[in-house]
């Protein structure tokens, strides 16, 4: 049997094969977060080989499509529902209609399954079983399914705790990293985080991106909803207007009712421990004195 660990944001993710002739080959970024087999994963995935014939009974229920493409039925992903499964189709970069991977899964159970391409019953077939988007639909739904939240932000640590800096692209996310950088900070991730309880403490961690880096993860002390201003100025929010607020720069599919309800929570719990503020700032080093005396 063929196997692949994983350790990303503390979620262990075993990925394996019965079939002697599908071996794993994943891009550079994911080779970092590597681990052997230590035990119990917390999400395990079964590569098979031929979709099965009960995809053709499934709904769809949402439809990512390629930006750009001229082909009306290429799609990027989608998601269907068959029951209480969830299928993940991806396709290939090409913008063709067929899906490359399918991922099977569902919030009550820890083994999930992924479909391949029926080429895969040649001799020898090499997959990347997170293929993008696949990998990061994948850690959207173990965040999701276990009251973990994914969001687009710059999160650093600085000193005895870390800062998460959340926005919309554009909003100075990158910009703020690099000025803390500048002043000694470790850049956690500039783009995506995934924060979860764990010892009763909220941690932010760093997922893999288009270039390599290795795991890293901050305590998380303060949330800072981000734009640029004409002045550094902060406002803290109260418990309600920090979760609708954060929740706008969040990953979320809003599709699904129980999984935007389990996100609210865990939004809820975050906002209601730790100080969110909205905050205007110049992209200077003035922003780095400001912060530290708030």
């Amino acid at each position: 049997m063929n196997e692949l660990v994983l350790k990303i944001a503390d979620f262990t993710i075993k990925i394996f094969t019965r079939k002697p002739n599908i071996d794993f080959l994943i891009s550079e970024n994911y080779e970092p977060f590597k681990i052997k087999n230590t035990g119990l994963p917390d999400i395990s995935i079964e590569l098979i080989p031929g979709f099965p014939d009960w995809f053709k009974n499934s709904k769809e229920l949402f439809k990512a499509e390629h930006e750009g493409s001229d082909n009306d039925s290429a799609y990027f992903w989608s998601i269907n529902q068959f029951v209480d499964h969830k299928i993940i189709f991806t396709s290939d970069p090409g913008f063709t209609k067929f899906p490359v991977l399918a991922l099977v899964l569902t919030n009550k159970s820890k083994n999930w399954k992924m479909y391949l391409p029926e080429v895969a019953y040649l001799k020898s077939y090499k997959v990347d079983p997170f293929l993008y988007p696949m990998g990061p639909l994948i850690m959207y739904y173990i965040t999701a399914f276990n009251n973990a939240v994914m969001i687009h932000g710059s999160g650093i640590n600085y000193q005895s705790g870390g800062i998460v800096f959340s926005g919309v692209s554009g909003v100075g996310k990158s910009t703020m990293a690099e000025i803390w950088k500048n002043n000694g900070a470790e850049i956690i991730n500039d783009d995506r985080l995934i924060v979860r309880k764990m010892d009763n403490q909220f941690y932010f961690y760093n997922t893999p991106m288009y270039y390599p880096d290795g795991p890293k993860k901050g305590l998380l002390k303060k949330l800072f909803l981000i734009k640029h201003g004409q002045k550094n100025r902060a406002n803290k929010l109260n418990t309600i207007n920090a979760i609708t607020k954060t929740m706008a720069n969040c990953i979320h599919h809003g599709y699904d009712k129980s999984l935007i309800n389990s996100l609210l929570e865990t939004l809820g719990e975050i906002c209601a421990e730790l100080p969110v503020y909205e905050l205007e700032f110049l992209p200077d080093n003035s922003i780095f004195t400001y912060i530290n005396q708030l």
